[in-house]
C-alpha cells in the first residue's frame, strides 16, 4: 500500500485485482490493472497499441519512452544502461527515447554506460 500511496507505477492482473479488493486501495491512477480473465497467455496477442499504453504509464516516471510490438522485451538498469530484446521470427522496428531503431529477429540490441 505505501507503494501506491507513493504514486509509482503499479501494475496487477485483474485476479490481483479481485484478491486484494477492500484490503488495498487500487482505485488510484498509478494502479493500472490487466484484464487477463485467467488466461495469462492473452497478453502474447496484444497489438502495438495496447502493449505501448501498457508500457507509457509504466515508463513515464523514469523519463523514458518506449514503443514496439508485442514479443519485444525492454530491460532498463540503475545506470540508465538497456537492452531491446525481440522474441519474435521477424525484425521489429522500435522507438526507444525518440530513436528509431530495428531489432533483427530473436535478436538484442544493448547500450551499456
Amino acid at each position: 500500500t505505501a507503494f501506491i500511496a507513493a504514486g509509482k507505477p503499479v501494475l496487477i492482473t485483474d485476479a490481483l485485482a479481485a484478491s486484494l479488493a477492500g484490503k488495498v486501495q487500487l482505485d488510484k491512477p498509478n494502479v493500472q490493472t490487466l484484464v487477463v480473465k485467467g488466461e495469462p497467455k492473452s497478453l502474447l496477442t496484444l497489438t502495438q497499441v495496447e502493449v505501448d499504453a501498457i508500457r507509457v504509464p509504466l515508463l513515464k516516471p523514469l523519463g523514458v519512452t518506449f514503443r514496439g510490438p508485442n514479443h519485444v522485451g525492454f530491460y532498463l538498469f540503475k545506470d540508465r544502461s538497456w537492452v531491446v530484446e525481440n522474441f519474435n521470427d521477424e525484425a521489429a522496428a522500435v522507438e526507444l527515447d525518440g530513436v528509431a531503431r530495428t531489432i533483427t529477429p530473436r535478436g538484442w540490441i544493448c547500450e551499456w554506460k
